[in-house]
């Protein structure tokens, strides 16, 4: 699979999961577990998608790029994003007791494919041309 339809991949799925937080609040945070979720909570979720967002717009925008500095930037970045959310979900899990349902699992594992296919095709990538 090219590089381009990866990243394509990794920002639909952002993107629906952001239409997910935004549309189905409620829904979303009680299938991660939140037995009642307030308004605070809401809110919160649906603050959340916005850095989701951002980032699928930039793969988007960039998924068809030469080599580059930006191209580097939204690999690491999107990378450790979707790793650090699977990492701190499990330190979350395993420390606080928060309840690891079948949907937090699913999105989980799927984040973590997505993420160390954002790795892999960041060690491929070639140097850009006159950038240190």
């Amino acid at each position: 699979m090219s590089r381009s339809t990866f990243i394509l991949i990794v920002s639909v799925y952002s993107l629906l999961v952001v239409l997910y937080m935004w549309f189905v609040p409620a829904a979303a945070l009680e299938g991660f577990g939140v037995p009642a979720p307030d308004k605070y909570h809401l809110a919160l979720h649906q603050l959340m998608s916005m850095p989701i967002l951002g980032l699928s717009v930039v793969g988007l925008l960039i998924r068809n790029a030469e080599p580059s500095v930006g191209l580097r930037a939204y690999l690491v970045g999107n990378a450790t994003n979707l790793i650090g959310f699977v990492a701190l979900s499990a330190y979350e899990s395993a420390a606080r007791d928060i309840p690891f349902t079948t949907l937090f699992l699913v999105d989980s594992l799927w984040r973590l494919l997505l993420g160390l296919g954002l790795v892999y095709y960041l060690v491929r990538l070639k140097p850009a041309v006159g950038v240190a």
